[in-house]
């Protein structure tokens, strides 16, 4: 079977290479960094911080990392520590929510957008508070822009029992576990190599969308997705600090990691991770200034105990499917000419990471089928290919 070449290390490209090798596939792995992980790195002590907040949903990509024994040990959030800010104020859950509560069971269009529909049944004033709580599970500024559908299914995964966990060690614990599963397969990893120009051979792309279209020479491989602000800090212990805030009105998320993992900080201090999705044409600036009021509200002596502390923009973190587009229109896996693309704003469904796994598992099926000789035909708009 020809080599199949796999470009970008993080959550998609490890997936995919792990598939190729368990279909008994030769599999080389290239990564422009100097490890792998890609977005889902965590920082190496003494502040283990994901580069964001993460959280490893509960669904199709956590089943199967716990079937093949490559979860490390999670732990789940505490409902009670969860609290929401709406008037400035700290709450457990405002009245303003119970209207977008209702509506989780119901169907929401995908050629609306979340605004628009929301209205239909809710208040003004409860439009905007569930707008605000989406800005969670969206990263965006805006998430009322969106299209109803794609808000509605991130909202109704929040409020799946169990919905999210965290992973003991951040994120790039999955990363290294990934990382040695590959390696214990016989894949060959390579770290420090950027490509400039697409192998001989099948090949994955598993890398951004801008570098995906320089590699596949494809402008139009593109699709929204949001910018987030994001601000981590870590602070001097003390009894009764927030674990989890959501302000509605800013938009605005605080989590405290270390809360659920110990070793990510110092002893004696808690590791916080905060971001806020920008709006259109706002700037950083202004986000890191929302962020900052929101931990004034919820810790308002956090700039006391401060002992480490950065701050960055994230772009690209996931899909933002705007009105009258759903997953299926996004771009599509197959590429042609036995080149394919995978990662977390393609054509496959789920949130977040599991785009990124589903779409790295049909993308090593298709190449390990090609590279194999099988007469498969793309099927168009699909992202899969068929006999």
């Amino acid at each position: 079977m020809k080599e199949i070449t796999i470009i970008g290390a993080g959550i998609a490209g490890l997936v995919a290479a792990i598939h190729i090798a368990e279909e008994g596939g030769p599999a080389l792995l290239l990564e422009a960094g100097s490890r792998p992980g890609g977005r889902a790195r965590t920082d190496e002590g003494p502040y283990h911080a994901n580069l964001g907040p993460h959280a490893l949903y509960h669904g199709s990509f956590s089943d199967w990392l716990q079937q093949k024994g490559l979860c490390p040990p999670i732990r789940p959030p505490r409902k009670s520590a969860f609290k929401i800010v709406r008037d400035d104020r700290v709450r457990l859950l405002p009245l303003a929510l119970l209207a977008m509560l209702r509506t989780l069971k119901r169907e929401a269009p995908i050629d609306l957008d979340y605004r628009t529909w929301a209205r239909r049944h809710m208040s003004a004033r409860g439009v905007e508070a569930a707008i605000g709580f989406a800005s969670l599970p969206t990263f965006h500024g805006d998430p009322g822009a969106l299209s109803a559908a794609f808000v509605h299914e991130r909202l109704q995964r929040s409020f799946t029992n169990p919905s999210v966990s965290y992973p003991t060690g951040g994120f790039g614990a999955i990363i290294r576990r990934l990382e040695e599963h590959a390696r214990a397969l016989g894949v060959r990893i390579e770290t420090g190599e950027k490509c400039s120009r697409l192998p001989d051979g099948p090949v994955i792309v598993a890398t951004d969308l801008r570098t995906a279209r320089r590699l596949l020479r494809d402008d139009t491989i593109d699709w929204p997705a949001p910018r987030t602000a994001m601000f981590d800090l870590a602070l001097r212990t003390k009894k009764r600090d927030r674990t989890a805030v959501l302000d509605v009105d800013r938009g605005v998320y605080l989590s405290d990691y270390s809360a659920y993992d110990e070793t990510l900080a110092p002893e004696g201090e808690h590791l916080y991770q905060c971001c806020a999705g920008l709006r259109e044409g706002e700037e950083l600036i202004s986000g890191l200034d929302r962020i900052r009021s929101v931990l004034d509200i919820a810790i308002p002596d956090w700039r006391k105990r401060v002992t480490w502390k950065r701050q960055g923009l994230s772009e690209g973190a996931g899909a933002a499917d705007p009105p009258g587009t759903s997953w299926r229109d996004r771009p599509r896996v197959d590429r042609g000419d036995d080149h394919w693309l995978a990662g977390d704003r393609t054509s496959a469904p789920g949130l977040l990471s599991e785009v990124a796994f589903e779409s790295a598992r049909r993308a090593a099926q298709a190449a390990v089928d090609a590279a194999k000789g099988k007469g498969l035909v793309a099927v168009p708009g699909s992202g899969q290919a068929v006999a």
